[in-house]
């Protein structure tokens, strides 16, 4: 009788120390994905499809603009931090004018026009070994950042899919330009979502674990995305640090927020889990 009780508990979810296996991951909208590629696309043909002599931009300052960035790029990837250094005023300086004057749509044009020829140029040293210049002059030091993070599969397989390649792509062209805070070169949500699962589920090496990375890429996350299950994802990071104490408030939190949430019986195993270390260090909160 005791034995079926027991069992008739477990059925109806009464928490179970559980450590965590996996971390709570986004999911992007694979349509909405799809839909901005082929956005990208066409702002990647108007520029194309300009005149030769307009072929880098709609103007002279976005022609000069686009200059300046490969000239920036390049160094990047050859670590000439004095050129970085020399170029970067002149990056922000470009950019902030070319907004004041033309506006967003010559900039959009101009990173669609560049993210495709990144994309192709990627796939291209994925085939050959050879990281072209045109590669070096559009991607910067991407494949300096993407072997150092653990990213590559062998023989030279980049692990993330198309849609993380044209997120990162697009994050850096606005972080090296100052345009993060302008609302059109934000990440899309999907993007965001897809860039973040990718990079929650391949933290790259560094001091103090994966833990650290997600703790610190999750608040990007949640800030983009506020459907994101923040508290649950800390607690699970929390917990693989050794930090159980700490783990707890967050399920604890989690769980007052969120009682019926799909995460609901998972976030209870893993309170289990933490109160148990926790109690094992002599630090229940």
């Amino acid at each position: 009788m005791a034995l079926g009780l027991a069992g008739l508990g477990v059925a109806l979810g009464t928490p179970r120390a559980v450590f965590p296996r996996d971390f709570p991951l986004p999911v992007a909208n694979g349509r909405r994905l799809e839909e901005i590629a082929r956005q990208d696309q066409l702002l990647a043909e108007e520029l194309a499809q300009s005149p030769e002599d307009q072929r880098s931009g709609a103007s002279f300052e976005l022609r000069e603009l686009g200059a300046l960035l490969r000239r920036y790029n390049e160094a990047d990837a050859t670590g000439d931090q004095g050129t970085l250094g020399q170029l970067r005023p002149e990056l922000l300086r470009g950019a902030y004018n070319l907004l004041l004057k033309e506006g967003v749509v010559p900039l959009l044009r101009l990173r669609a026009y560049q993210q495709r020829s990144f994309l192709r140029e990627l796939a291209l040293w994925e085939s050959t070994g050879k990281e072209s210049d045109e590669l070096k002059q559009i991607g910067g030091g991407i494949i300096r950042t993407i072997t150092a993070s653990g990213w590559i599969w062998s023989p030279r397989s980049f692990a993330a899919d198309s849609a993380v390649r044209a997120a990162l792509f697009k994050r850096r062209f606005a972080e090296v330009l100052g345009l993060q805070k302008k609302l059109e070169f934000a990440l899309d949500i999907d993007e965001a979502r897809a860039l973040y699962a990718f990079l929650l589920a391949h933290p790259p090496p560094q001091p103090g674990g994966p833990s650290v990375f997600r703790l610190k890429k999750l608040e990007e996350l949640a800030a983009a995305d506020p459907a994101y299950p923040r508290k649950l994802a800390r607690g699970v990071a929390l917990l693989g640090m050794g930090q159980g104490a700490a783990a707890v408030v967050e399920f604890r939190e989690y769980l007052a927020e969120t009682p019926d949430g799909p995460y609901t019986l998972r976030a209870r195993n893993y309170l289990a889990a933490a109160v148990e270390q926790a109690e094992r260090h002599g630090a229940m909160p």
